[in-house]
C-alpha cells in the first residue's frame, strides 16, 4: 500500500509525500502523524491518493524474468 499526500495552502501546493511501506499499520500511522501536521483551520487542504495496486513491465526471455519498471495506480481517497 502506498500513499501520496500533496499539501496545499491557500490553493498553493506546498509539497508532496509519499508513504511507502510494506507494513499497512506503520503506512496508516505515517498518514495520519502527517495528516495532523497540517489543520485545516491554518488554512491547509490536502489531497490524498492510494495506491494498492502496481502496473509492472517484465522482460522475460528463455531464462529468467526481469521486472523494468513498476508503476503505482493511485485512486483519490475521501479522508475527514
Amino acid at each position: 500500500m502506498k500513499y501520496q499526500v500533496e499539501i496545499l495552502q491557500d490553493n498553493q501546493s506546498l509539497f508532496k509525500a509519499t508513504i511507502d511501506n510494506i507494513n499497512q499499520a506503520k503506512a496508516d500511522d505515517a498518514l495520519a502523524i502527517l495528516l495532523g501536521r497540517f489543520p485545516i483551520e491554518m488554512g491547509f487542504t490536502k489531497q490524498i491518493m492510494r495506491s494498492d495496486t502496481e502496473i509492472r513491465y517484465l522482460k522475460c526471455t528463455a531464462t529468467n524474468i526481469e521486472v523494468l519498471a513498476i508503476e503505482p495506480i493511485f485512486k483519490a481517497m475521501d479522508f475527514d
